[in-house]
């Protein structure tokens, strides 16, 4: 299998890591340990430029340039008394962890192995007052196969601040169409009140017989906007599983031991008034006048003292205009964006700072 293949060139441990955190306590912990530095001992690929990527893209999150964005392929084969462990894929993306279990657990259990899959992942944003989510964007290294992809909005769960409703979902696209940076449009923008939320990519049918593979994007391992922010869900199988591996959704820093900031971005739209998104120690408010004509003042808050950059873009992702803003003090802060060349239509904006990064939109018109 492709996916394979590339996974075994890179020989990491980490996918193995993360289901013995998640099989124990019957499943005992591999001797290697891996999870405390994801990069430890890893090849780190650079994001991939695409017509949406600028070779100047930031992330936020610790990154200061493409060196600081990678994605983990992980491959591992190891055996305990207990069990021995097959972990294949790619961390943040589709991933599938396989248990061979000695003669007594597979007795008790009634089943000689067991997989935990990790099928979706999301990300943490906070809203104040009320605003709605329009698209998706998500940043992969690959994407594969014959399967289809959704982007869905997820409320937080009180007692365990992870995911938990669904409030709602993207149409599917497929695999084959992916560029490595794409947008994932609402048909009908999802309208959010006060509290926290997420924003989660879906990929539900690993492997098979389109040999399906996503691999997500994410920052450097102990680079994120603020602790638990980045969260991925597992399913074990068959039922039996769920006694030595915990379904459902767990932080990447209960998982690891690490935190880092996936590439999945919300699109926000803000409404004028007391209303904003918050990540990290950015805070992202409403631009004006919106539609605008010949220049638009972009509005964010910072709660610590930070570069910021702004980048503008069209329908097709083309970057057309970017502001560098060096050393802005904490607090609110406003700048003006010349659009007098643009055309009138619809536009995606950026702002950066030194650990988060958020889209918004503004129409031009004239």
């Amino acid at each position: 299998m492709k996916k394979i293949y590339l996974a075994l060139g890179f020989g990491l441990l980490i996918l193995g890591a993360n289901a013995q955190q998640k099989a124990a306590p019957v499943l005992t912990a591999n001797p290697v340990k891996k999870a405390v530095l994801l990069n430890d001992g890893s090849v780190a690929k650079t994001a991939t430029t695409s017509t949406l990527m600028p070779s100047t893209f930031n992330t936020g999150g610790c990154a200061t340039n493409t060196a600081n964005v990678v994605y983990y392929s992980s491959w591992n084969s190891a055996s305990t008394a207990q069990y021995t462990v097959e972990a294949v894929g790619y961390s943040f993306g589709t991933n599938n962890t396989t248990y061979t279990l000695s003669a007594s657990i597979a007795t008790a259990l009634g089943t000689p192995t067991i997989t935990d899959v990790v099928d979706r992942a999301a990300q943490k944003y906070n809203v104040t007052g009320n605003v709605s989510v329009t698209d998706v964007i998500v940043a992969t290294a690959i994407a594969e196969g014959t399967g289809l992809v959704s982007a869905k909005i997820y409320s937080e769960n009180a007692a365990t601040k992870g995911p938990d409703t669904q409030i709602g979902t993207t149409a599917t696209k497929a695999l084959s169409t992916f560029t490595g940076y794409d947008a994932i449009t609402f048909g009908t923008p999802v309208p959010l009140s006060a509290g926290n939320f997420f924003a989660s990519i879906e990929s539900p049918a690993i492997g098979g017989a389109g040999q399906d593979t996503l691999a997500i994007l994410s920052t450097i391992a102990g680079c994120s906007s603020t602790d638990s922010l980045s969260w991925q869900f597992h399913v074990a199988s068959p039922a039996a599983a769920a006694a030595v591996i915990t379904p459902g959704w767990a932080s990447v820093k209960v998982d690891f031991g690490v935190n880092l900031d996936l590439l999945i971005f919300p699109v926000i739209d803000i409404p004028t008034g007391l209303n904003s998104v918050t990540k990290g120690n950015l805070t992202l408010l409403a631009a004006f006048p919106n539609p605008a004509t010949n220049d638009i003042t972009i509005n964010f808050g910072l709660n610590q003292s930070s570069k910021v950059e702004i980048e503008v873009y069209d329908v097709t992702g083309k970057l057309v205009n970017s502001v560098k803003l060096d050393n802005l003090e904490a607090g609110n802060h406003s700048s003006k964006v010349n659009t007098s060349n643009l055309n009138a239509g619809v536009y995606m904006y950026s702002v950066k700072s030194e650990n988060a990064k958020m889209y918004s939109k503004f129409t031009i018109a004239k």
